[in-house]
């Protein structure tokens, strides 16, 4: 068999995939769907508990624990932080023309480390916030069955 006739199998072959592929998803969509439904119901469920949680521990990124029906619920809510690069760069030569070092509070590409971030003292805080912006991540929720997390 040569390139040509090899060429031509694969060819065929492909589109056998997308042709099974999109029967594949038109079969699946209504479950997809249904799961989708399923998990915004669970949100629904357990929202109140998990902000009433989330207010009661000052909490608003991280993971808080609730128990119910028999389930260790874990809701964890990631931090996503982005830097405003313009702004930072103000900073930087505000840093500058004061005197000192701007490498000891930021790094060289213009990113404010957030674990550093939460470090630094007041004032310092306050002239990095402008550049600064917090949104949260996707929610994620675990259950376990409480034996099981008891022994985890």
């Amino acid at each position: 068999m040569g390139l040509k006739e090899l060429l031509h199998s694969k060819a065929i072959l492909q589109q056998e995939v997308e042709t099974r592929r999109a029967e594949l998803e038109l079969a699946l969509a209504p479950v997809l769907a249904q799961v989708e439904a399923a998990e915004k119901e669970i949100r629904e469920f357990l929202s109140a508990d998990l902000a009433a949680i989330r207010k009661l521990q000052e909490k608003e990124f991280g993971a808080v624990h609730i128990t119910k029906d028999g389930y260790r619920i874990t809701e964890t809510i990631p931090k996503r932080v982005r830097w405003d690069q313009e702004k930072l760069f103000g900073v930087y030569r505000t840093i500058l023309c004061a005197g000192d070092d701007p490498f000891v509070w930021m790094k060289a590409e213009f990113k404010v480390g957030e674990k550093e971030y939460n470090t630094y003292p007041a004032p310092i805080r306050e002239v990095f916030a402008p550049a600064r912006t917090v949104t949260p991540g996707e929610p994620k929720i675990e259950f376990k069955p409480i034996e099981e997390a008891a022994n985890a």
